[in-house]
């Protein structure tokens, strides 16, 4: 979810049953791709912590094995990874060279940039999907606002349409 809500895409889970992603022995766990574009996105995920890139560098295998995925290589624009290890620079850069072979961006999110994306950028998606909360709501971006404002059902909706009064709008504009 932090991926498709950073980049704006859809998604497809390549598998279909928790049990078969947790097994999945050969198959990118997600495909991440534009609506309007070509480009396709692997997106593969780990708990493991030992041998992790030993273990990313064999998920980059079957990202790039069409015979596993349906995609061929030169359609796949970027690979993403996340973690919940750490992995060296040396490491990272390891991997990133495996990609570069194909012409194909690599984006590695361990579990710092994760929990800070969440903390920072992404807090509701903490709320909603972890059961996180890592502020008090007092500051929050318009739409999330809106959004929270209108499930109130004795409220008066925020995002209702003002109708008839374009003029009164126009000398507002103006004045700011």
């Amino acid at each position: 979810m932090h991926i498709f809500t950073k980049r704006d895409m859809n998604v497809s889970t390549l598998l279909g049953r928790l049990s078969e992603l947790i097994r999945s022995g050969g198959v990118p766990l997600t495909l991440l791709y534009h609506s309007l574009t070509v480009d396709s996105y692997f997106a593969e995920h780990t708990t493991q912590q030992e041998g992790l890139c030993n273990k990313l560098k064999g998920d980059l295998e079957k990202c790039f094995d069409e015979s596993k995925t349906g995609i061929p290589v030169d359609k796949i624009e970027e690979v993403v990874f996340c973690h919940t290890s750490t992995i060296s620079p040396e490491e990272e850069d390891t991997l990133a060279e495996e990609c570069g072979k194909h012409g194909i961006n690599l984006n590695i999110f361990g579990i710092g940039p994760l929990s800070y994306d969440l903390y920072q950028k992404y807090p509701m998606l903490a709320r909603d999907f972890l059961g996180v909360e890592v502020d008090t709501g007092q500051v929050v971006d318009p739409d999330d606002f809106i959004t929270a404002y209108n499930k109130n059902k004795l409220a008066t909706r925020l995002d209702t349409a003002f109708h008839f009064r374009e003029s009164e709008v126009k000398t507002i504009l103006e004045s700011l």
